[in-house]
């Protein structure tokens, strides 16, 4: 699966100001409890369950996640912005499908949409 934050109204990708973190074992789970601890900077460190952090794909802001189970948990933190997290729910269109956060970036307090982007939905979907 690939993971892209893009900003709501132009739908272009997002590429700095946020980290992410996800739990690929949340279903096996027994009610995990997570923590997200901002330091002064406003650098997320995550704990919790399996949440870890992931690593864009060079300069672009695509993650790849490998091996997503049928149920998984994702969060997004936007340092002292907020942050938006979910259980999200695979859904496998393609071989590889891409998951998108569509935030409000200079406001993320006004919230956001978890989207399945499904092929052919836009020309520059990555592959």
């Amino acid at each position: 699966m690939l993971f892209r934050v893009v900003a709501s109204g132009t739908h272009k990708p997002l590429t700095g100001g946020f980290q992410v973190a996800a739990d690929l074992a949340a279903a096996p789970e027994s009610s995990p409890h997570y923590s997200v601890r901002l330091d002064e900077q406003g650098r997320a460190t995550f704990s919790g369950g399996q949440l870890h952090e992931l690593t864009p794909q060079g300069s672009s802001g695509l993650y790849r996640i490998d091996n997503v189970p049928d149920e998984f948990v994702i969060d997004v933190e936007f340092g002292r912005n907020g942050s938006a997290a979910a259980r999200i729910y695979r859904h496998c269109f393609v071989p590889q499908t891409l998951l998108e956060f569509v935030a409000v970036p200079d406001d993320i307090q006004k919230g956001g949409v978890w989207w399945w982007v499904k092929p052919g939905m836009y020309p520059d979907y990555p592959h």
